[in-house]
């Protein structure tokens, strides 16, 4: 976690702010408030708990544990064969594979849609959006509008959008 401080920049150029809370915490993770003590007593502890949830569900999730990943958790980068060699992932592949693998979880009548989306660049504007879709014919609004919003829903490369 980086936490700036800038208040002393801020003492320089003749500016000073105030916090009002509700709790002597609740300004710790400002950025125009020095750290106290106390503040980074509590931020590292959210940070070790993170890291620890962190930890777990990468254990669970490779059927390891905790033991085993905590090690590898150091915050070094792995490269696509160094995981597969510490078995944090079961193989690399394209788009296809990763396709094929989406498909093969939901098979067997498990009612999971799943929503190819095209690599381009995404839209910077609604209307950006709507002229895309729609080329000047406002008889695609609604469907241009429902795309857009799934987009938004997006959490990474691949996700799985509710119904």
């Amino acid at each position: 976690m980086m936490r700036p401080d800038a208040s002393g920049l801020l003492g320089r150029i003749g500016l000073v702010t105030d916090s009002i809370t509700s709790g002597p915490m609740k300004d710790q993770s400002q950025p125009f408030v020095p750290l106290k003590p106390e503040g980074r007593v509590m931020l590292q502890g959210i940070v070790n708990d993170l890291f620890d949830q962190f930890v777990t569900i990468v254990a669970k999730g490779r059927h390891r544990s905790v033991e085993e990943i905590r090690p590898l958790a150091d915050g070094r980068p792995y490269t696509g064969r160094q995981a597969i060699a510490l078995h944090l992932i079961d193989q690399l592949g394209d788009e296809d594979k990763a396709l094929d693998w989406m498909h093969a979880q939901i098979r067997d009548g498990k009612d999971l849609p799943v929503r190819e989306l095209s690599a381009k660049k995404p839209p910077k504007t609604l209307l950006e959006s709507l002229e895309r879709k729609i080329g000047g014919d406002w008889s695609g609004v609604t469907e241009a509008l429902e795309q857009v919003a799934a987009y938004q829903k997006l959490d990474g490369a691949a996700a799985i959008l509710p119904r």
